[in-house]
């Protein structure tokens, strides 16, 4: 899923991801059922462009030939999104990392 709603596609349903999410839900979720963040990141950030860019440049794409496309690029990219992560805080990426504790 991504963590964002906007970027939620067809190429999601088609893997079988129901929606999007949100930070603000995680921060909803555990005030309403008295749960502590511990932390949440996101990650990724280099994914996060892949998608953008898949939703501008491949709408018409097949998702076999998406799905290929789309791991290509993030496979050859991965190390760099872990730099990128890091240069620019974890403010946005494809996904969000989050430990929950019960209180």
């Amino acid at each position: 899923m991504p963590a964002f709603n906007f970027l939620f596609s067809q190429f999601d349903k088609d893997v079988g991801n129901y929606s999007g999410y949100k930070k603000e839900f995680f921060l909803d979720f555990t005030e309403e059922n008295n749960l502590i963040i511990e932390k949440i990141i996101y990650f990724d950030s280099i994914g996060f462009v892949i998608l953008i860019l898949s939703k501008i440049y491949l709408k018409k794409t097949s998702f076999g030939n998406k799905l290929s496309i789309l791991v290509y690029f993030w496979e050859k990219l991965i190390f760099f999104s872990k730099f990128f992560d890091l240069l620019l805080g974890k403010i946005f990426g494809k996904s969000l990392f989050i430990i929950i504790k019960k209180i």
